[in-house]
């Protein structure tokens, strides 16, 4: 019983000091942020966002100021949401209070010290004044105020030995500034102190993260993809399908060349006006370019025929065990007819005019 009693009086100690640095060294809105994860061993950053009513972009902008400044710790998972067929990264946000002061015991540490560098350099340059005159003299004139007879800085005006300018504009902001930075760091050096008396034991965030998931979550992070983002938890095995079909034969395929090749034609095709002549209807010369390419078409798809006829012809004779086929006879059975290169036919009418050689088109 005294045990949790001591318990939940450390917690609220380290409460307090969140509170007290977050209001010290931050704006308003990190203040808020910084409230809630106080509260909260570990929040989502969905229910933080909701807590706050922030958007996630700009929750996710405060949050990386915080945990830029080691305050926050982030712990990083893949989750399934409900209705998704993908798995998206998870942020949980929250406080590891050992961390946490170590941190403030820092910085602390580094302000302090950097004040009080400022304030030994305006008292290495505070100067001198006079007592009876008050005339004030800087540290680099200290070589005309010597008395070789005396040796001591004399005034040049009364010739009254000169003392130490205590009263300077920057030594006394110097101190006040050391003054209010003692004042304001009491209540959080009186949190670390109490700090110090504490056993802060290490947390586990994916421990925790794991007993407070519900059944549904774990079943929704169990269908993931298997990925994982850097900082996570251990990724869940992979579950890939790959499904290969092939429901087409040789036949269909033929088929299906055949019509994208006849739709490119058809697309492809000069107009009638390119290809005949609109007076004696004879080709032109674009005609009859257009009738020795679809004669070459022709004569390769008949190769191609010819080779899968072949081809099959081959198969069946390797199926049969009892006889060794022979392949030079079954390719030598085989004919192939090579295409024929038809000579254009030219009008004689057309060969005379000039518009029709220099225009391809006729007259």
């Amino acid at each position: 019983m005294a045990s949790a009693r001591e318990n939940q009086d450390n917690m609220a100690t380290l409460h307090l000091l969140v509170q007290q640095v977050s209001r010290s060294f931050y704006e308003p809105k990190y203040i808020v942020v910084m409230d809630q994860l106080a509260r909260h061993p570990v929040i989502k950053d969905d229910d933080l966002a909701g807590r706050i009513g922030l958007q996630a972009k700009e929750l996710n902008k405060l949050t990386a100021v915080l945990v830029n400044d080691k305050l926050v710790k982030v712990y990083r998972r893949n989750e399934l949401k409900e209705g998704a067929l993908r798995a998206v990264g998870r942020q949980y946000y929250y406080i590891d209070y050992k961390h946490f002061c170590d941190v403030v015991k820092w910085r602390v540490a580094q302000m302090r010290e950097l004040i009080d560098k400022d304030l030994r350099n305006e008292l290495d340059t505070k100067g001198y004044i006079c007592p009876q005159c008050g005339t004030s003299y800087a540290s680099l004139d200290v070589d005309r105020l010597l008395d070789m007879a005396t040796g001591t800085f004399l005034c040049e005006i009364c010739r009254t030995e000169v003392v130490d300018n205590e009263n300077a504009e920057s030594l006394k902001g110097s101190q006040d500034r050391m003054q209010r930075f003692n004042k304001a760091m009491t209540w959080i050096r009186e949190g670390l102190r109490k700090s110090e008396e504490m056993v802060l034991p290490a947390f586990d965030v994916h421990a925790w993260v794991q007993a407070n998931t519900t059944e549904a979550e774990k079943q929704a992070m169990d269908a993931g993809d298997g990925l994982m983002i850097a900082g996570g938890g251990p990724a869940f095995e992979d579950r890939i399908g790959v499904v290969m079909s092939i429901d087409k034969d040789e036949a269909t395929r033929k088929a299906e060349r055949e019509q994208e090749a006849a739709a490119k034609r058809s697309q492809n095709q000069m107009p009638s006006w390119h290809t005949k002549s609109t007076i004696s209807g004879d080709l032109t010369a674009l005609g009859i370019a257009q009738a020795n390419a679809l004669e070459k078409e022709s004569a390769n798809s008949h190769i191609l025929d010819s080779l899968a006829s072949s081809s099959k012809t081959l198969s069946s004779l390797s199926g049969d065990t009892e006889t060794k086929p022979n392949i030079g006879s079954a390719m030598a059975s085989t004919s192939f007819e090579a295409p024929v290169d038809v000579k254009p036919v030219i009008d004689e009418r057309q060969a005379d005019c000039k518009f029709c050689q220099w225009s391809q088109v006729g007259c």
